[in-house]
């Protein structure tokens, strides 16, 4: 016979607090609505080979590939939402208690499990703007800038103007393939709540090509969904 709330409310210590409280009092909750990346990004299909080529050497030619946004249960989603656990990072739900793993994480990305972990490093204004330059080949002015983050759309909008032709310097698509994993790793992977937004702090990683492809993705991408998910 199911009931309302925890079995064992032990380890459920903020259960008095918690979202199901309100379920198991009778309370209607409108379902979440849930912020998703949508841009021009997935329509692009003027990206030379060569850039594909380096996307899959830097580990994100799985993510690449399913790249198109995929329909939102936002019922589904709060229903889960109602029975996420953050003092057990558990899905309690009447049929018994599960969890998103690792594994789930590197099966449904593409992504290798193994590898560095990513810590982040910080730097000033003009030390992003510097590698913005240099990583990706484009400069960004004050308007596309924001808190430490770049706005995907400014990104989008130079793949869409200026496609590349045969015959370019290789640091050429491989800033271009930067990009790309800039907005892979923002806007779908590790997405924040503005939508719009890239965080600078993705762009420490690219700085040497052979160190992208050694991070473990999925180690960072459970991590910042459980924290979401808290």
């Amino acid at each position: 016979m199911s009931h309302n709330g925890p079995e064992d409310p032990s380890a459920l210590l903020w259960q008095n607090v918690h979202i199901s409280l309100r379920a198991f009092e009778g309370e209607e909750i409108t379902p979440f609505t849930i912020r998703r990346y949508k841009d021009h990004f997935w329509d692009i299909d003027n990206l030379h080979q060569f850039v594909i080529d380096w996307v899959q050497r830097f580990g994100f030619g799985g993510v690449y590939q399913y790249r198109m946004p995929l329909a939102v249960d936002h019922a589904l989603i709060t229903a889960l939402i109602e029975r996420w656990r953050s003092e057990t990072h558990i899905f309690h739900l009447p049929i018994g208690e599960t969890t998103i793993t690792l594994q789930d994480v590197q099966v449904l990305c593409g992504l290798p499990a193994h590898g560095l972990p990513f810590t982040g490093n910080s730097c000033s204004k003009q030390g992003w703007q510097d590698l913005c330059d240099e990583l990706l080949g484009f400069s960004s002015h004050q308007c596309e800038m924001k808190e430490n983050g770049l706005h995907v759309s400014a990104l989008v909008h130079k793949m869409v103007l200026e496609s590349l032709q045969d015959g370019l310097h290789p640091e050429v698509y491989i800033q271009r393939a930067h990009m790309i994993v800039l907005i892979l790793l923002g806007a779908l992977i590790l997405p924040d709540g503005s939508r719009c937004k890239v965080p600078l702090i993705w762009l420490t990683v690219l700085q040497n090509v052979g160190d992208v492809p050694m991070y473990s993705w999925p180690n960072v991408t459970l991590a910042t969904l459980y924290h979401n998910l808290c």
